[in-house]
């Protein structure tokens, strides 16, 4: 309902968390909030359901820290109707090659999709994934942990200090 919507919303504004995975990128359709506070996009196609590349964007972020410089994982992987890069701290991106388009390639439209990250919404904090399809996904101690770590953050548990051009704290 309107009401939930709203209380949901105020709840993240006034400095509390959520953490966001797959399907929930893919949800409130029409509710302006809603796609602001996910970093402004939200589901436009899944091209790639196959064994992907994610490359780890920060290291140093408790999230993806345990991940190397990045992994391969199948998945279900979205394309959102906007890059939430703009305005959102990207923690894994996709490894265009591992999808057969070459970085700068004149045939793709566009090579930048950010696959997890954080952001601020008001005084609260969000941390969204792509990830998260499949079942099997679900079973892979990595992914849990990133998942894991990523709430622990949004929920304000875990303090992370960012440049201030970053967006979430």
């Amino acid at each position: 309902t309107k009401a939930q919507e709203e209380a949901m919303l105020g709840f993240v504004r006034a400095g509390k968390g959520i953490a966001l995975m797959h399907a929930a990128l893919d949800a409130n359709y029409g509710s302006k909030g809603y796609r602001e506070m996910v970093g402004g996009g939200q589901f436009q196609s899944h091209p790639w359901t196959q064994s992907v590349r994610m490359d780890v964007e920060e290291p140093e972020n408790p999230a993806v820290g345990h991940l190397g410089d990045g992994f391969w994982m199948r998945d279900e992987i979205y394309v959102l109707d906007q890059n939430p890069r703009w305005n959102s701290h990207v923690l894994l991106s996709l490894d265009m090659p591992s999808v057969g388009v070459p970085v700068g390639s004149p045939d793709a439209t566009r090579d930048d999709f950010p696959i997890s990250w954080v952001r601020r919404y008001g005084e609260g904090r969000v941390f969204a994934t792509k990830l998260g399809h499949f079942g099997d996904v679900w079973r892979k101690p990595d992914y849990l942990r990133h998942l894991v770590l990523g709430m622990r953050q949004a929920a304000g548990g875990l303090r992370r200090r960012f440049a201030a051009a970053q967006v979430c704290a």
